[in-house]
């Protein structure tokens, strides 16, 4: 039969290993103990009621937070990456919380190295983690071989990368990630087919698929309401300085008046465009093509956006529209 306590008793120190062998699944005798001391602010004594908790049961949930959160406070790294780990395995508490909280502990100190230097051991939850972490005001700098570890995390790393500028340091990493051929790295854009491919954005195709989806043989089918400029495509490309001729081929059904598509060329992080091609269907289901000439400049250019968008018709119909290829022709 199970020891029972009158609410507000307390547990003398001799009785615990006796509660241990009569109520050995059951830690509240022994959490109360811990938490007297809490309450009093006897930080010793709890600090050594939450060890003898732990010993008679591993699965307190009470003990590895007050141990958690008593390490933090004493900076003792070790220790609190254990009962993070201990808590992790225990599945009491929601792993997304629990890891906030452990974030939380440095970003409050402002100091990120003890816990970059956990996550490149590759610790539990470590995917977790690394994605939070992301969302982090921690420097690109000192997170650049961790993140490498892990796939998972490799388009929101690549994302950041772009935003903090560094482009040619993003599109390295995607070529060596990927381990795409040089073949498919010298057509201009990437993928122009819409193939099913794995290649991560942004150097490969960004879909929006409320709007479009990749077709299974290749080809992007859009569905537009003729209404607003919403972005339906979108890819950074890496193409050298020079000439070329922006080719489009597509098919569908487009009724007249009712919205088209439009595509836009940028120099990546500027909004002059330095091309745009629309693409308007003059019938229904036959292939048409689109061209126009497009010069990448020399400076300041060195990576450059193509965006497919929605053109608002003058009564507006929903069109369906497949892109069957995009095309960057250099003009010798």
């Amino acid at each position: 039969m199970a020891t029972q306590l009158e609410p507000g008793s307390t547990i003398d120190q001799p009785l615990l290993p006796h509660l241990a062998r009569v109520a050995p699944l059951d830690p509240l005798p022994f959490e109360q103990k811990l938490l007297e001391a809490v309450a009093e602010d006897h930080t010793e004594n709890a600090h050594e009621f939450a060890q003898q908790v732990l010993s008679y049961q591993p699965r307190s949930l009470a003990a590895r937070l007050y141990l958690l959160t008593s390490a933090a406070r004493r900076e003792d790294f070790d220790v609190v990456f254990n009962q993070y780990e201990g808590l992790v395995r225990l599945r009491s508490l929601n792993d997304a919380l629990l890891t906030d909280a452990l974030i939380g502990i440095f970003r409050e100190r402002e100091d990120w190295s003890p816990l970059l230097e956990y996550l490149g051991s590759r610790p539990p939850k470590g995917d977790l983690l690394a994605r939070k972490i992301l969302a982090e005001p921690v420097q690109i700098e000192k997170i650049a071989d961790i993140m490498q570890k892990y796939p998972s995390v490799m388009g929101q790393y690549l994302k950041i990368l772009m935003r903090e500028g560094f482009d040619d340091e993003a599109y390295e990493l995607w070529k060596s990630y990927s381990g795409v051929h040089r073949q498919d790295l010298d057509a201009l854009p990437f993928n122009g087919t819409f193939a099913v491919r794995e290649e991560l954005p942004p150097f490969n195709w960004f879909i929006d698929y409320g709007r479009a989806e990749i077709q299974p043989v290749g080809g992007l089918h859009v569905t537009y309401l003729g209404r607003g400029n919403p972005e339906i495509a979108q890819q950074v490309m890496a193409a050298p300085p020079g000439d070329y001729l922006l080719q489009t081929k597509a098919t569908g059904r487009m009724p007249a008046k009712g919205g088209a598509l439009e595509l836009l060329l940028t120099c990546h992080g500027k909004r002059t465009p330095i091309a745009h091609s629309n693409i308007v269907l003059a019938g229904n289901l036959g292939i048409e093509a689109f061209e126009t000439e497009v010069n990448i400049p020399r400076e300041e250019c060195g990576f450059q956006t193509l965006q497919l968008f929605g053109r608002p018709g003058e009564f507006p119909k929903t069109s369906r529209t497949e892109v069957l290829s995009l095309e960057m022709i250099p003009v010798r």
